[in-house]
């Protein structure tokens, strides 16, 4: 069985965050906004990503996807990707209405509006 990927997006930045939130954030080498890790699923990422949800986005990303991204951009630990076109849903707010947190498979639409043409 193959092990699912989870792409990571940083959406905000840092100013007025609580250090844990920035110390996590450096540890999944997010250094900047539109900086995007692929990370393999596991037990360990939950509690990591439960900190930094006000300022990233992640989901389960499609290999299709993985694919692209990988033909437009190489191979890289980090992806320093582009804004994305027509914009996020909402940089404030999480879950189905929002940008951040665990946006589940709408990641793959998110990717697909942030790679270059």
């Amino acid at each position: 069985m193959a092990v699912a990927l989870v792409a990571i997006i940083r959406i905000r930045g840092v100013q007025g965050a609580r250090w844990r939130a920035k110390r996590t954030m450096e540890a999944l080498h997010l250094t900047r906004r539109h900086h995007m890790v692929l990370l393999p699923e596991n037990p360990a990422l939950r509690p990591m990503l439960n900190l930094c949800k006000d300022y990233v986005a992640w989901g389960e990303v499609d290999p299709e996807v993985v694919a692209k991204l990988n033909a437009k951009m190489g191979e890289k630990a980090v992806y320093r990707m582009h804004p994305p076109r027509k914009g996020f849903r909402s940089v404030k707010k999480g879950g189905p209405k929002g940008a951040l947190g665990n946006i589940g498979k709408r990641i793959n639409n998110v990717i697909e509006r942030m790679l270059p043409m």
